[in-house]
């Protein structure tokens, strides 16, 4: 999954203007949700938006959810 320019300069914008622990707390954010996403694609058969004749079903939207680990939420 490739980052466009605008997602690069939120990152980066980040990095600048956080500490450390918010820092790993975006990163394992984007972590797991790429995870999410790859499983989703695999599951359906096509990436998101993609038409495809190998395509088995279709997504049905998406919701914010909050992990909840020892080391916060």
């Amino acid at each position: 999954m490739a980052l466009d320019d605008s997602a690069l300069s939120g990152l980066l914008e980040l990095l600048r203007h956080t500490d450390a622990g918010q820092v790993m707390r975006e990163l394992l954010r984007f972590g797991l949700q790429a995870l999410v996403d790859a499983e989703a694609d695999a599951h359906v058969g096509a990436a998101r938006y993609e038409r495809s004749a190998a395509r088995t079903t279709q997504r049905n939207g998406s919701r914010e959810r909050t992990v909840s680990t020892t080391a916060g939420d």
